[in-house]
Formats: structure tokens, C-alpha cells, sequence
């Protein structure tokens, strides 16, 4: 009988690869400091009273961003698996890379896009953030004679031109994993193969489960599973 051959990085990695997806959106908020309110920074307000965070732009303006950065992940989501060993990275079976890879860039196109527009309209939002940066100040403020100070510091804070866009950005790579050139360290190559391989597909019989709970309680509730239902639970 011939002799079981343990598993290899590259006897994994010929069957797909690891995708990284980077997507960075700035926040544009502001934590407030005891200071902007008149409040006395003692140890025991440190220690005690915990303070937010004042929105720079409206939430509604940086949206359309935000919508595009969920949506390139549910793609990522929905054609791979999440790879334990290597952390924010997922494993991309070599029939869904070239679908994926479109699919991506396609977003990667509209969220430039409309973070262009964002840029082009972030003087006209930031005057129109200002009124109520100071009204949330005031309304706040123990000492009124600090709103200035404060809206002094916040403003400062804006990112401008080349910062600014540099704030914002849609990137990923392909990658695997290789054992090492010396020929060292074969046996726990093979039980970390195993471990790698073992996680992903408890990840995939979880996932199964799930979606086919989901159909069963949809069924015995009086709804129809629609064929995207179906295709969803077959994909996986």
C-alpha cells in the first residue's frame, strides 16, 4: 500500500489562494475633551465621565462610501473563507478568483468615484457641519467662553488636500504561503496544512447549516425559498 503523503502549502495553494482586502474611509470625528466643554480635566473626570465624539461631516454625506466598503466585503465574504492562521485573510478557491477579481474592481471603480465627488463637496460640507458643531458645543458647554476655543481646535482637525484623499482607498492582494526553501520544518508544514484545512471546512459545514436552518424555519413558517435562497445554500 502505498504511503499516505502528508498535505503541502502548495499542494493547498494550487487549488486557490489568500486575499487580503483594504479599505480605509475616514471617520471624520472628533473626540471632545473636558476642555471643550469647560470642564475641569481632573483624574477623577477621567476616571468617571466618558465623552464622545462630534461628527466633522454629516453621516449622510460619507454613506455612499461606507455602502461600497460593505458591499466589496460581502463579496469577499460570499466567495471565500476566512483563513485562521493569517488574520483578515480569507482563502479564494481558484474557480471564483477571476469572478471575484472582476467583481471587485467593478467596486473599486464606483467607490473612487464617489469618493471624488466627496472630496470635490468637502468645503461646502464642512461649512455646513460648522453651525452644528457649535450648537452641539453650546448646548454641552459648562463654560460657554470655551465654544470658541474648542471650535478653534475641532477645525483644526479637518484633513486638507493630498491628506484627505489620501484617507480614503480600495486595495487587496493575492498571496499564498510557501514552506521554507531550506526543506526544514516539514512535519509541522503538514500539521499546519491540516489545521488550515481543517478550520475551513468546519467554517463551510457551519455556513451550511446555518443557511439550511434558515430555509427549514422559512418553509414551516408558510414562505417560499426563492431560487437565490437555493443557489446561496448550493454555492457554499
Amino acid at each position: 500500500m502505498a504511503e499516505k503523503r502528508n498535505l503541502s502549502w502548495a499542494d493547498l495553494f494550487s487549488q486557490g489562494s489568500l486575499i487580503d482586502l483594504d479599505v480605509s474611509v475616514w471617520a471624520a470625528l472628533a473626540r471632545v475633551k473636558p476642555g471643550d466643554l469647560g470642564i475641569e480635566d481632573t483624574e477623577a473626570v477621567k476616571a468617571g465621565i466618558t465623552f464622545g465624539h462630534e461628527r466633522l461631516i454629516a453621516k449622510g454625506h460619507l454613506d455612499p462610501i461606507r455602502e461600497l466598503e460593505g458591499e466589496a466585503r460581502r463579496l469577499v465574504e460570499s466567495n471565500s473563507i476566512q483563513f485562521k492562521l493569517i488574520p483578515g485573510s480569507s482563502f479564494i478557491p481558484k474557480s471564483r478568483r477571476e469572478a471575484l477579481e472582476k467583481g471587485l474592481t467593478e467596486i473599486q471603480t464606483r467607490f473612487d468615484s464617489v469618493v471624488e465627488d466627496f472630496i470635490k463637496r468637502y468645503d461646502a460640507n464642512r461649512i455646513e457641519q460648522e453651525p452644528v458643531l457649535k450648537k452641539a458645543l453650546t448646548d454641552s458647554a459648562k463654560d460657554p467662553a470655551a465654544v470658541d476655543a474648542a471650535m478653534d481646535r475641532l477645525i483644526g482637525l479637518y484633513p486638507a488636500g493630498e491628506r484627505l484623499a489620501q484617507l480614503f482607498g480600495m486595495r487587496w492582494k493575492l498571496f499564498s504561503i510557501a514552506a521554507p526553501i531550506d526543506g526544514s520544518g516539514n512535519s509541522a508544514e503538514a500539521e499546519s496544512v491540516k489545521e488550515a484545512v481543517g478550520d475551513m471546512i468546519q467554517k463551510l459545514r457551519d455556513e451550511l447549516a446555518l443557511r439550511t436552518k434558515d430555509i427549514i424555519e422559512l418553509v414551516t413558517s408558510g414562505g417560499k425559498p426563492t431560487l437565490k435562497t437555493f443557489n446561496s445554500a448550493a454555492a457554499i
